[in-house]
């Protein structure tokens, strides 16, 4: 641990981003005075994080937490790296099946069928590779089984009949709005930088990068969904209350 902190925590393998109304040559001298004497790295080159879709071959595994009250069922795709031409479909594919009370997973699992209390999605995009989840939490009385066929069943939904165009116009919006909101304060502004810093090959694409997620069809849902949300490319974990040993007289 103390190796992996000392090899990427350093001084020349980050970046520090400043906004506001300031002095850059001020500023610069505040940096030196903070940062300067913060002895640098002599190697940062990341890990080689290989992987293959498909790889994880339908894996499940079953966990008892002591702090659960009802079971919850996540199922983990491997996803690409952020800089992915398919990331794009895949952000908008998140939005579209788990993201909000309009969601394809809120509308069936929570009110239509009512075997879960929540569901959703998370899109966890990296430099490397990612994961795309989609998990729900089961109502009374519902087992781990049932919610997994419903979650796989709304993924399938997706790769046999797709989105439709409204579906992929409201996911687009989100994203838009999100976008412009999330650039409209000063630690906003930083973080978006951050993000181009590091996750694509130019801090410029902050200002076209919003163009590849509007260019999203309704194929290129069906396609990424066909691709990655494969029961072959997934990691099923089953998350169940734990159980309390019985007291021996």
């Amino acid at each position: 641990m103390q190796a992996f902190f000392d090899r990427y925590y350093a001084p020349n393998n980050a970046t520090l981003t400043v906004v506001g109304d300031f002095e850059p040559g001020q500023a610069k001298d505040l940096i030196d005075q903070y940062f300067g004497n913060i002895p640098g790295a002599e190697d940062t080159d990341p890990i080689d994080c290989e992987y293959e879709i498909g790889a994880a071959g339908g894996e499940r595994r079953v966990w008892e937490d002591k702090l659960a009250n009802l079971p919850a069922v996540l199922i983990t795709f491997l996803a690409p790296e952020h800089r992915a031409e398919d990331t794009p479909a895949l952000t908008l594919l998140s939005t579209i099946l788990g993201e909000g009370e309009s969601s394809r997973l809120n509308r069936s699992l929570v009110r239509d069928q009512q075997i879960a209390l929540g569901s959703g999605t998370i899109n966890f995009s990296r430099r490397g590779p990612g994961q795309f989840i989609t998990f729900a939490i089961a109502n009374q009385g519902m087992t781990p089984d049932t919610l997994e066929a419903a979650l796989r069943a709304e993924v399938a939904r997706i790769i046999d009949e797709g989105v439709t165009a409204e579906e992929l116009e409201k996911a687009r919006n989100a994203f838009r709005a999100s976008d412009i909101f999330g650039r409209q304060t000063g630690m906003a502004i930083a973080e978006e930088i951050q993000h181009f810093v590091h996750f694509h090959d130019s801090v410029d694409e902050i200002n076209t990068d919003l163009d590849r997620y509007m260019s999203v069809t309704i194929d290129d849902i069906r396609r990424v969904a066909a691709r990655y949300l494969a029961p072959a490319n997934s990691v099923v974990l089953v998350v169940v209350p734990k159980q309390e040993t019985a007291v021996q007289p």
